[in-house]
């Protein structure tokens, strides 16, 4: 590859790139982390990367060419967006969960995304980007509302994470069936509950399941039926989940239009650790799943799941076939290489090349003299064109929550190191 493909900068510079994210979650970590280490690997990025609180002091600003912001939507990340605004700076946002349909969703830890403002600041940072990443068709069609500019982009598997992961050897000839999943997924797995009980019912001797995460207390009492802890790293998990050796992994998910938003993370994690797929036929699957070729699609019947998982069982050509096909498919249209190439031809480059920033020796003096402008286009956002007695309200309620969201980060972030350190720990001690 030539040179001049390699940089997209007109000094012939790597661009330089800021990702700013309001957790270090998996899908951070998939979605613009893995890709945009691997072009910086390659020479065409420059990349620092972090929460709002890690940048807060303004000087990342005064260095980048283009900013990278993933699911953020609190008010206490309004400040940021507008201090990139004002310095003109090109921006891409990525969005994996649909943020606009919180209602239609029981989801855990949400709670700070319906407090106040949060809609706002959603609206405001799709409303301004570049380019809107997003997963799904369901997501394209509500983020569009804000913003023309809306793209799907497949997300990425990272193989290197797994490929000298080595599965754990087995005590016996039974066939591994599992399901990994968070509490939040619960009343999914209801949707296939009775299949499963049937499977280890019919198969007593001859099958072993695995929760890998949830604690399904009444599959207790099954003798063949096990319980793994879900590790907070995701790194860890991935190895951990691909040394489990299944044969077939099973994905339910309820037909919403918050399950329609979502990536098909399932397909990549269990194609790309050998494990052939029962997935519901929703959309997130029934786009990516070749019926019988890579994966299993089941209405959400009982008699559709028993059948579904008893025909892998039964057919040992079946399972293989599929588990390899799978693989092969994943590993040709969801690597990392892949998906950061698409990254940066469809995205970083057409970002940087379109975005007029303020001059970087200049930046610091604009972001001083525009304070005010700021402070105003903030209450704007948040409050709205209330009276003056309403905004004030608003604005309080909005800087107390702001408060808590920076304790709340600071907290996890404190927590997960602790886990972390404790996992490391245990590792080496074993």
């Amino acid at each position: 590859m030539c040179a001049k493909s390699l940089n997209a900068d007109a000094t012939g510079n790597p661009i330089r790139v800021l990702l700013v994210y309001t957790d270090m979650l998996p899908s951070v970590e998939i979605s613009q982390l893995a890709p945009l280490r691997h072009l910086a690997a390659q020479g065409r990025v420059e990349l620092k990367h972090g929460t709002f609180f890690d940048f807060s002091a303004g000087g990342a600003l005064t260095w980048c060419d283009i900013v990278i912001f993933c699911r953020c939507c609190l008010s206490s990340e309004l400040p940021f967006l507008l201090k990139a605004q004002a310095l003109r700076i090109p921006y891409i946002y990525d969005l994996d969960d649909n943020f606009f349909r919180l209602t239609d969703a029981d989801l855990p830890g949400a709670a700070p995304l319906r407090w106040a403002g949060a809609m706002e600041t959603l609206r405001a940072f799709v409303a301004g980007a570049a380019f809107v990443k997003v997963g799904s068709p369901q997501l394209l069609e509500d983020a569009s509302s804000y913003n023309s500019k809306c793209v799907i982009h497949p997300y990425s598997f990272d193989f290197s994470i797994v490929s000298d992961v080595r599965r754990r050897p087995r005590q016996d000839r039974r066939i591994r069936i599992g399901y990994a999943g968070t509490v939040g997924h619960s009343t999914d797995f209801a949707l296939v509950a009775g299949a499963v009980r049937r499977v280890l019912a019919a198969y007593a001797d001859g099958v072993l399941f695995t929760f890998y995460g949830p604690a399904a207390e009444e599959f207790r009492e099954f003798p063949n039926v096990r319980f793994v802890p879900y590790l907070p790293n995701y790194r860890a998990f991935l190895r951990d989940f691909c040394a489990e050796g299944w044969d077939i992994a099973i994905a339910p998910l309820r037909d919403t239009v918050w399950n329609r938003s979502k990536t098909n993370n399932k397909y990549r994690e269990y194609a790309a650790c050998r494990i052939a797929g029962v997935y519901s036929d929703m959309p997130v699957y029934n786009t990516c799943v070749r019926q019988s070729a890579t994966g299993l699609l089941c209405a959400d019947t009982e008699d559709a799941w028993y059948n579904a998982l008893t025909a892998l069982i039964e057919d040992p050509a079946l399972l293989d076939g599929i588990r390899e096909s799978a693989f092969q498919d994943v590993a040709a249209n969801y690597s990392v290489d892949a998906a950061a190439e698409r990254l940066w031809k469809e995205l970083i480059v057409p970002a940087h090349a379109n975005g007029k920033p303020i001059r970087r020796e200049r930046r610091k003096r604009h972001l001083r003299r525009g304070m005010p402008e700021r402070g105003r286009r903030r209450a704007q956002i948040l409050c709205g064109d209330q009276s003056m007695r309403g905004r004030l309200v608003s604005w309080k309620i909005v800087s107390f929550r702001t408060a808590m969201q920076r304790a709340r980060s600071l907290a996890k972030s404190f927590l997960r190191r602790y886990a972390l350190g404790r996992y490391n720990n245990k590792r080496r001690e074993g």
